[in-house]
């Protein structure tokens, strides 16, 4: 009864409004109140009288007391229900609140080109309304201050622009913002561009555009409402004129925001994201960057990330691999690879402190590895992992949120640190099968199985941390040395981090000499020609660039421009022809191999002086594995931003173990620096290189043990890359 009283009140009320309210004079039909009685004169449309025409227009202007009043306003519950058609005049400047709710017999409407806002649910049960007509532009459509559900096209599937229905509507470059609910739930558009000029993108402005299927975004956008794009069910292709840095910076403000919500593809200037290398100049990810998008299959997130927001990658179904190497990353969001069920290999940096709930629903994520860095997990971080078959713990007292890791079986093996049982027993009671080991990662390869073999004779456990090993040469070779530097054979050493040795062999009964190549950076510019090859007897070399027609030489890859070139071959050395055009242009930039035995390299996004981000890939061939850039960087895709002449170099190693790896073993410091550096961490014997950004050794420290100070004062100002065996630590002299 009293939900009946309530009702029949909310009526009564209605039609107070629509027929009963003052006004302040009659005309034509129509109802005014006055809102300025001297010049201009001006009125507002208040109500109608009764039995008015089916089909109405709307004056813009009408006498009264020997006055010309023009109409500027339309008030609120001012229009009838029995209304089929009507025109608002250029006059009209304003549409109140509910001015036409509940006309259900409207069909059409036309809007003149003055108005500027259009009240809360102005056209709200205008269930018939199929058509509405603007007479002004695109750009004014899009400044217009909708309130809620005022849009009216809210029911309506066509809207034209002076009489011209709009299904592909390009937003002019003149629009800097395009309000809220400007084009909601209209089904004729079918692709959609939006201009440069663009710099927000309202709440719903698309929502339930059901017909939309292509969509272009401006490289401007800033933000992008809540729901923008909501419900575009046949949305297939989102087109971004930026770069993968500026979306990552969009303000995507609301759940459901991201444009790709339904989209299956997200392309950047028409290149299509599937291998997903997030640029080392981006710092934060907004929340919902990429939530949806089922094209990518990979993302590696750089050590420059310091915040991903919530859901960033949630849902991106496609997904299989995460290199996650964001050591900066405190910011974590929640949800970030929630519900990626595809997803089976995630490698987490060694310097990642934190994971709050990010993995939980990947159901076909098989195993994970926490580092020691990592100090807290959160809750329901893997919740509902299905597919897990162990969880490795790195670190013996890493905390443990509520439901971190629940929904798993039991008896999941769970490793962890030697004598850690204790703490992982009372962080998670729900499980059983905890087995201890060895806190740290090991193995030993040979680089070559045709040259030589190896062997752990005794391996360490956890009470005892000793390891032997032993390198066993094949017919005509000998061993050589460890991938550390050091020289004994068997070797004993005591497991106090992650480590990886390689054996290397020499041919022969001679010590092993030194790796000599010569290449161009692009064989359309030029070639390069070995005079002299160096050898262990007679290391001199002396080589040749031979530019092709057009181009010039420009310099060799450690800066030096003679040519031809003599020199001698003192360590491994690889050098690059640089070549520039007769008429030169911005920078030159290349990526090469060491050798093409071991592998290749390619370009997937060339660097322009207008767009100067670079995207490469090294691709080793069968039987080996990327190593490292020769500026140290073991990135793989890896993006750059171009601000100099650029080469880089592509390391392989045998896939029979890792040659070069990057580790948290060393510490530097200070860094910078302006005399001296200390580095701590070395180990026993280990030689220390310091490479230049071209990648090559301009100091060696030779049989170093546990720590060692050296002055920097000879070295140029500039970024160098500290390395002791497989850890690398940039140093930055100023």
């Amino acid at each position: 009864m009293k939900n009946t009283r309530q009702i029949l009140l909310v009526a009564f009320m209605l039609l107070v409004a629509r027929g009963c309210l003052a006004y302040d004079f009659e005309s034509g039909g129509f109802k005014y109140n006055i809102i300025s009685n001297v010049s201009p004169y001006t009125v507002e449309l208040s109500g109608m009288t009764t039995g008015h025409d089916t089909i109405v227009s709307i004056p813009s202007s009408v006498n009264y007391n020997n006055n010309v009043y023009s109409v500027i306003s339309i008030g609120s519950y001012a229009i009838y229900r029995g209304l089929t058609s009507v025109t608002i005049p250029n006059s009209v400047t304003s549409i109140g609140y509910q001015a036409f709710y509940g006309c259900t017999s409207l069909t059409s409407v036309t809007i003149g080109n003055s108005v500027t806002s259009i009240g809360s649910y102005a056209f709200v049960g205008c269930t018939r309304l199929i058509r509405a007509n603007f007479t002004g532009t695109i750009a004014q459509w899009c400044d217009i201050d909708f309130g809620d559900y005022a849009n009216p096209i809210y029911y309506s599937r066509n809207l034209y622009i002076n009489n011209q229905l709009i299904t592909n509507l390009v937003i002019p470059n003149t629009v800097n913002t395009i309000k809220k609910y400007a084009f909601l739930g209209d089904t004729c558009i079918t692709s959609l561009t939006i201009g440069n000029s663009v710099t927000s993108i309202g709440d719903q402005a698309f929502y339930g555009c059901t017909s939309l299927t292509s969509l272009t975004i401006g490289n401007s956008v800033t933000s992008i409402g809540s729901l923008a794009f909501y419900r575009c069910t046949s949305l297939t292709r989102t087109n971004y004129t930026g770069t993968i840095a500026q979306w990552c910076n969009i303000d995507f403000s609301g759940f459901y925001a991201n444009p790709i919500h339904y989209s299956r593809n997200l392309y950047i200037n028409n290149q299509l994201v599937t291998n997903l290398v997030i640029p080392n100049t981006v710092d934060t990810i907004k929340r919902y960057a990429f939530v949806g998008d089922t094209c990518i299959t990979s993302v590696t997130i750089p050590n420059s990330v310091t915040s991903i927001g919530n859901s960033a990658f949630s849902n991106d179904t496609n997904l299989t691999i995460v290199n996650f190497n964001a050591d900066s990353c405190y910011n974590i969001g929640n949800y970030i690879f929630n519900f990626c069920n595809n997803l089976r290999t995630v490698s987490i940096g060694n310097n990642v402190k934190y994971i709050s709930k990010v993995f939980s629903g990947c159901t076909k994520l098989t195993e994970v590895t926490i580092p020691n860095s990592v100090t807290n997990i959160g809750d329901s971080a893997f919740f509902r992992c299905s597919g897990l078959t162990s969880i490795t713990f790195r670190r013996p007292n890493t905390m443990i949120g509520t439901d971190a890791f629940g929904g798993l079986p039991v008896a999941l093996p769970i490793h962890i640190p030697c004598g850690s049982s204790a703490w992982y027993i009372s962080k998670m009671p729900n499980f059983s099968n905890f087995i201890e080991g060895l806190q740290y990662n090991y193995s030993v390869a040979s680089q070559d199985t045709i040259k030589g073999t190896v062997a752990t004779i005794t391996a360490p456990t956890c009470n005892m941390l000793s390891w032997t090993i032993s390198a066993s040469a094949n017919t005509g070779y000998t061993f050589s040395r460890w991938s550390d530097g050091n020289t004994q054979n068997p070797r004993i050493l005591t497991v106090t981090q992650d480590t990886v040795l390689v054996a290397f062999f020499n041919s022969g009964s001679s010590p092993q000499w030194y790796h000599f190549n010569v290449v161009s950076e692009d064989t359309i510019k030029g070639t390069v020609q070995i005079l002299a090859q160096p050898t262990q007897s007679s290391p001199q070399a002396t080589f040749v660039a031979l530019p092709n027609a057009g181009y010039t030489f420009s310099r060799w890859s450690d800066g030096n421009t003679q040519n031809p070139r003599t020199l001698t071959v003192t360590q491994d050395t690889v050098l690059v022809a640089c070549f520039t055009s007769s008429s030169q242009q911005w920078y030159s930039f290349n990526v090469v191999s060491e050798d093409v035995n071991k592998g290749t390299v390619q370009i997937l996004a060339q660097p322009t002086q207008s767009s100067p981000q670079a995207t490469f890939v090294a691709l080793p061939n069968t039987g080996y594995t990327f190593s490292r850039w020769s500026d140290g960087n073991t990135q793989n895709p890896r993006s750059i931003t171009v601000t100099q002449d650029t080469i880089l170099i592509a390391f392989f190693s045998s896939n029979q173990g890792i040659a070069e790896a990057r580790s948290s073993s060393i510490t530097l410091y200070p860094n910078p620096t302006s005399d001296k550096v200390t580095l701590e961490g070395i180990g026993n014997e280990a030689n220390v290189f310091i490479i230049n950004a071209m990648g090559k050794i301009v100091k060696r420290l030779e049989n170093v043990s546990g720590s060692v100070t050296f002055s920097v004062v000879d070295l140029p100002k500039g970024i160098y890359f500290v390395r002791v065996g497989t850890a690398v630590r940039k140093l930055v002299v100023e």
